[in-house]
């Protein structure tokens, strides 16, 4: 079945969760069946509707982090790839939530062998 998807542009201005300091815009994609009447300030908007209710049966924690826009730790990208959550968003989730990483080797080796692709491990490692 072929779904109808509607791309919603928001800018974080004054969020409590990050101080207005995501000065770029978010891109979400939402299904259209859903209402976008969200509020703007949560941070998980540019996870699919589809992405969030997975992450939701596999962490609520970190899907809380994200909404929150806590600093996510390995372990919640652990979660976010047990998920199913494309490479691509997973680094937008770690952009705008601000997290930074010192990866140690056996972290790198775990991120590794749980599936998570090169491009999210290189980009942890480069923050």
């Amino acid at each position: 079945m072929k779904r109808n998807i509607l791309i919603i542009f928001s800018l974080c201005i004054l969020c409590s969760a990050c101080g207005g300091k995501s000065p770029t815009y978010t891109t979400s994609v939402v299904s259209k069946e859903r209402s976008s009447a969200e509020c703007p300030n949560d941070h998980a908007t540019y996870l699919s509707y589809e992405d969030r209710d997975v992450l939701a049966r596999v962490s609520l924690k970190t899907l809380d982090k994200i909404k929150k826009g806590s600093a996510l730790d390995t372990s919640d990208v652990i979660q976010m790839q047990r998920s199913g959550i494309q490479p691509d968003t997973m680094i937008q989730v770690l952009l705008f939530t601000h997290s930074k990483f010192t990866l140690t080797t056996s972290e790198i080796i775990q991120l590794q062998s749980e599936g998570v692709s090169f491009k999210v491990i290189n980009f942890m490692i480069r923050t």
